[in-house]
């Protein structure tokens, strides 16, 4: 009973701790960032947006004046000065950031000026976290980083690797994926990264969400609804005793029906985390 009396005080200061967080999202006006944007919205958090095209913004974030009253903030993660504004005095910040490419024709793939993979997964993470962590606001240990990144970093480099490069940047995508996750890590800022399979635009919660680590029990061919993916990196975000310290990979299993975003955190911790239970 009495452990039961103190789990119900924390989740109460949770709730009542993160009503009042101010949380910046990153690639706001993407596919993964306008979902995750809302996600975060609809948890009552206070949410901030770094986008670089305000008639975008005002077309999917469904903002009016889209300028600093309304969290709105015009940014590049290729300038970190630029991003000063949004992040003082936030709480916490959601990276959801990728590159961008354009296929002439099949096998003919160049990512766009300035977002080639070493700009944006790992220089581009250095500038928003650098702009985070020195900015006014709380201490940098109260402040938590959430990384939307990809699966199979761990893979070392090989022929598969070059030629898939040609397609969709193969080994340099994940390279510097992980080399981000490691900055992240090693930043003293407390950090979740989830690690995402390839992704699709199609409803989310249609099948059991997985929660695993170097891609054990994951089928590479399947694809985990971003929505999915924008309502458990809110969970994290509003619930940073669960979410922080996490980095885990995350997909779409075969049947079932999608559990809850705090049980997919659970899933993703170690046997030996005193959280899982």
């Amino acid at each position: 009973m009495l452990r039961f009396l103190v789990f119900m005080l924390l989740a109460g200061h949770s709730v009542a701790s993160s009503s009042n967080r101010t949380v910046v999202v990153t690639g706001a006006t993407g596919r993964s960032g306008v979902l995750t944007y809302k996600a975060l919205q609809a948890k009552g958090l206070n949410v901030r947006a770094v986008v670089r095209n305000i008639t975008k913004a005002r077309l999917v974030l469904n903002c009016s004046a889209c300028d600093a009253s309304e969290g709105i903030f015009v940014g590049d993660i290729n300038d970190a000065a630029s991003l000063a504004p949004a992040m003082t005095g936030a709480d916490a910040l959601v990276s959801t950031v990728g590159c961008t490419e354009k296929c002439v024709i099949p096998f003919d793939c160049h990512f766009l000026p300035g977002e080639a993979p070493k700009e944006i997964l790992f220089d581009g993470l250095k500038n928003q976290v650098a702009a985070f962590a020195n900015s006014t606001g709380p201490p940098p240990d109260q402040r938590q980083v959430m990384l939307m990144s990809m699966m199979n970093t761990e893979k070392p480099p090989s022929w598969w690797f070059d030629i898939v490069a040609k397609l969709w940047g193969g080994f340099d995508v994940g390279f510097y994926s992980l080399n981000g996750e490691a900055f992240l890590m090693n930043s003293g800022l407390k950090y979740t990264i989830l690690k995402a399979c390839g992704l699709s635009d199609s409803p989310g919660s249609q099948g059991q969400l997985i929660a695993a680590h170097d891609g054990q029990g994951i089928d590479i061919k399947n694809q985990v609804s971003r929505e999915d993916v924008a309502r458990v990196m809110a969970e994290a975000v509003a619930n940073p005793e669960l979410g922080t310290g996490l980095r885990f990979d995350f997909c779409v299993g075969g049947g079932g029906s999608a559990q809850p975003a705090a049980d997919v955190l659970r899933d993703a911790m170690y046997p030996w985390d005193h959280r899982k239970t």
